[in-house]
């Protein structure tokens, strides 16, 4: 098995604002999108 190039960086959990969030998905209307867009950036 291949090891990463770099290995990925360090995300600080508590600093995630999750009322924005919530808000943004609160008002979105294309949640589908939106989810699949922050899984993708999540992995990224």
């Amino acid at each position: 098995m291949d090891m990463p190039a770099k290995p990925a960086p360090v995300m600080e959990l508590s600093k995630i604002d999750f009322e924005a969030l919530r808000s943004r998905f609160k008002e979105s209307r294309h949640k589908n999108t939106d989810l699949e867009v922050l899984k993708a950036a999540i992995r990224a």
